[in-house]
């Protein structure tokens, strides 16, 4: 069952799987950069594009292409910081918070009608689990 539910966390995590979630949501983005999407919006705020490059464990000049593709396309700004004239912040735009909310939607109804196929599942054992798991990373 565990290595059942590591492939199951990994293929959910590839940039295929992501780009799939994205295109069923009508997001027309790169694969890749569904992560960064998914990271801001769960962040919730602004971050420094060299933090998320850390966070996302990409190097900064992917991170730069990423970040550009997703303002090109509306959905992440850039702000300046304040005291700071060389630094800046990025954050969703409401159209980019609408496409994370998107994003959040469309997993869980995958979730949702997975557990349909296997109505005997107890499902408090499994956010009990997930959360225990989410606990140590």
């Amino acid at each position: 069952m565990l290595a059942n539910f590591v492939e199951l966390v990994s293929a959910w995590s590839s940039p295929r799987v992501q780009g799939q979630i994205a295109r069923q949501t009508g997001l027309d983005i790169n694969e890749g950069d569904v992560r960064t999407l998914h990271t801001l919006g769960r962040i919730g705020g602004s971050v420094r594009p060299a933090q998320l490059a850390l966070d996302l464990h990409l190097s900064r000049p992917t991170m730069s292409k990423s970040l550009a593709r997703l303002l090109a396309a509306g959905l992440v700004e850039r702000t300046a910081v304040a005291g700071d004239r060389r630094a800046t912040d990025i954050s969703l735009t409401p159209s980019g918070a609408r496409a994370y909310q998107g994003l959040i939607d469309a997993g869980t109804a995958m979730v949702r009608d997975a557990l349909r196929l296997a109505p005997g599942i107890d499902t408090n054992s499994i956010v009990q689990f997930t959360r225990a798991l989410g606990a140590t990373i």
